[in-house]
């Protein structure tokens, strides 16, 4: 039996990737049996332990095209191949910053092949990029609020539901938990029916199921959480908490403050509440600073970092606010 060379991509109606088509290159990896990638088998095999596998064995003849080149289709969306390559080829590139924030595109891709393909250091890179994006921490969740407020760069309704979805697909809690507390403050409607991309062709991007359930009943706990953590502030002073609690100007933040503690009303809390939605986690350091004005920097300090640790607390507690379904 004679085995006869596959033609080359382009003779079969490939489209040869512009980035990434090396003409020296001996290996072509097909995406989605549409777009044709050329590379070098000796620097794919050194990242990637799957395909280093592969070629642990002789190939058979009919695997080369007319080039000599070893022809292998792959499932993977040509957008995921070409950042999963790139990434091989040109890893400085990909090592991101607050500086140089990564695309969610990108990020995806470095996981799911990265995972797939057993390249572990793009995928360590992907899952940096997401401890990044939801710090446990939150005065590092604060930094990055002020900076832009993400660290993965994309549209924000859209990216929470795709964050959630990628992190149940690979059960990964340490990300799905803080997805879905984003996906509960999304609009009703975007939580139910999905989020628009930005390409403007009205495709929507939809959480799953069995996420919408566990956000909608989670926003229950949140709103609760929110309004106690609020209601907090305006039921201690400074000199309840510290018998030595220094203040440069005693003689005005004591009455300030307590005449604060003393006239709030209900009424305050739930506008302050209202306000933030489910917005459990975010700062409120101006509205805090706004609300005790009167008082000194010192003083004012003190609520925030009070505010800052009932959020700290709510962040090391997330499992028990939002319930993931088994996966």
């Amino acid at each position: 039996m004679t085995c006869v060379p596959e033609p080359d991509a382009q003779d079969l109606g490939y489209t040869r990737h512009p980035e990434m088509w090396m003409d020296d290159g001996n290996l072509e990896l097909i995406a989605d049996n549409r777009v044709a990638f050329r590379v070098h088998r000796s620097v794919i095999t050194r990242k990637s332990n799957v395909f280093n596998d592969m070629f642990s064995f002789p190939q058979p003849p009919h695997a080369q095209n007319t080039s000599g080149c070893i022809v292998i289709h792959l499932p993977d969306s040509p957008e995921d191949l070409f950042y999963f390559l790139d990434a091989i080829y040109d890893a400085r590139k990909y090592c991101f910053s607050m500086e140089k924030r990564p695309t969610w595109p990108a990020v995806r891709a470095l996981l799911l092949l990265g995972e797939k393909y057993d390249a572990e250091d793009l995928r360590e890179e992907a899952m940096l990029c997401l401890r990044r994006h939801y710090p446990k921490d939150v005065e590092e969740w604060d930094k990055l609020r002020k900076n832009g407020g993400s660290f993965i760069l994309g549209k924000e309704d859209v990216l929470a539901i795709e964050i959630a979805n990628l992190a149940r697909l690979e059960r990964l809690p340490e990300f799905h938990l803080p997805a879905l507390y984003d996906c509960c403050r999304l609009p009703e409607e975007t939580l139910t029916l999905g989020a628009l991309r930005e390409d403007g062709a009205g495709e929507r991007v939809r959480l799953d199921d069995d996420d919408v359930a566990a956000c909608l009943e989670a926003r229950k706990g949140l709103r609760s959480v929110l309004t106690t953590n609020v209601e907090d502030l305006f039921e201690v002073t400074p000199c309840d908490i510290y018998d030595e609690f220094y203040c440069p100007s005693p003689h005005r933040c004591i009455p300030a403050t307590q005449n604060i503690q003393y006239q709030h009303e209900k009424a305050q809390t739930d506008d302050m509440v209202s306000d933030l939605g489910y917005s459990a986690l975010e700062p409120l350091e101006e509205r805090i600073a706004s609300t005790f004005g009167e008082a000194c920097e010192r003083c004012i300090e003190f609520y925030q970092k009070r505010y800052a640790e009932s959020r700290q607390e709510l962040r090391n507690k997330l499992p028990e606010y939002i319930t993931v379904p088994p996966y």
